[in-house]
Formats: structure tokens, C-alpha cells, sequence
């Protein structure tokens, strides 16, 4: 077998065995405050028009500086026991260019909770900053309990998730496959 064949197997191999490392973990953090949340865009007693929470998943065991963030997503849960349903809400998620908005309307009259699942796009390079992500939900109309939230993020943190791509590991091994090979050629 010739010398560049040699090389290029070796790469093949070793750039295999740093995909065959991966290990994706998942991470989930609750924020479930106790009493629950009254919210009304017109600010009644007993109620308040914004609430901001955050989600931890260092807390979990996440290291933001050593693990890649793959995915998240981010699922809040209302409920309403009035009969007008007229809400509407938003939830600014995450902050500055990585901010994140989901509106919504009509939490249903008398489900004891409403599932509303984000998937964190935009967000989620806050969420990989420092494992941390604020939330700030708004009534925009209407009256409606926050009751809890739930976060899962999927992380790669394997010692490989650090080690430079595949690809680049080939071409520094071509590289350094070359220089050897025209060091023999030209002894």
C-alpha cells in the first residue's frame, strides 16, 4: 500500500473515531413557582401585567464553557378560569441580538394547563453563552395564570465536542501527508 493511501486511511480512521465519541446528554430545568402567577394586561389586584423568570441548566451539570449546545426547547404553561377568552401574551425569550418572541392568544377557559412548546432558534445562543435563559411573559390582553415552565436542552459533551471538526483534521493530516511525501520525493 503506498504512503499516501497509508494517510489518507489514517485520517479516515481517526476523523471516525472522534464522531463515534459523541455523547449527547439531555438537560432539564423547571421553574414552578409557588403560589402560581396571576397575570392581566389590566393589572388588577392580585395580579401583575409581567413576570421574568430564568432557567438554570448549569444547576443540571451543564458546563457552557467546555459542552456545544445542540438544541432546546423551551415549553411554558398557563391556564385561565374566566370565561371571556380574549388573552393574548407574549414571551421574550433570551435577550439582545439573540432575543426570541412568541405571541399568543386564547388560553382555553378551564383547562387546568396549557402546554405552549418553543423551539429555541434565535435563543439559543444565550442559552450556550452561560446555560442560563430569561424569560418575560406578558399579558397583552385578558387575564391568565403562569403555573410552571419547563426547559430541555440537548448538549454534545463529550472531550470530542471540543477537538477541532473532521473535516479539519483531514486537511491538517493531507497537509502534513504532503510535506512528508515530498520529503521523500526529494531525498
Amino acid at each position: 500500500m503506498s504512503i499516501t493511501k497509508r494517510l489518507i486511511a489514517s485520517v479516515a480512521l481517526s476523523t471516525a473515531a472522534f464522531a463515534a465519541n459523541a455523547t449527547v446528554v439531555t438537560y432539564t430545568d423547571n421553574v414552578d413557582p409557588s403560589p402560581d402567577i396571576k397575570l392581566s394586561s389590566s393589572n388588577a389586584t392580585g395580579t401583575v401585567k409581567t413576570y421574568s423568570f430564568t432557567h438554570d441548566i448549569t444547576d443540571d451539570g451543564f458546563k457552557f464553557d467546555k459542552y456545544k449546545l445542540l438544541n432546546a426547547e423551551l415549553t411554558v404553561y398557563l391556564n385561565d378560569n374566566a370565561n371571556k377568552g380574549n388573552e393574548t401574551f407574549t414571551f421574550d425569550i433570551g435577550t439582545g441580538t439573540f432575543k426570541q418572541t412568541y405571541n399568543g392568544s386564547n388560553v382555553p377557559n378551564g383547562a387546568p394547563d396549557t402546554d405552549y412548546p418553543i423551539s429555541l432558534v434565535a435563543s439559543l445562543g444565550d442559552l450556550a453563552a452561560d446555560g442560563k435563559i430569561t424569560v418575560l411573559l406578558t399579558a397583552v390582553n385578558g387575564d391568565f395564570t403562569f403555573t410552571h415552565s419547563r426547559l430541555v436542552a440537548q448538549a454534545d459533551d463529550s472531550p470530542a465536542a471540543n477537538v477541532p471538526e473532521p473535516g479539519s483534521l483531514a486537511l491538517l493530516g493531507l497537509g502534513l501527508g504532503a510535506v512528508v511525501l515530498r520529503r521523500r520525493r526529494s531525498k
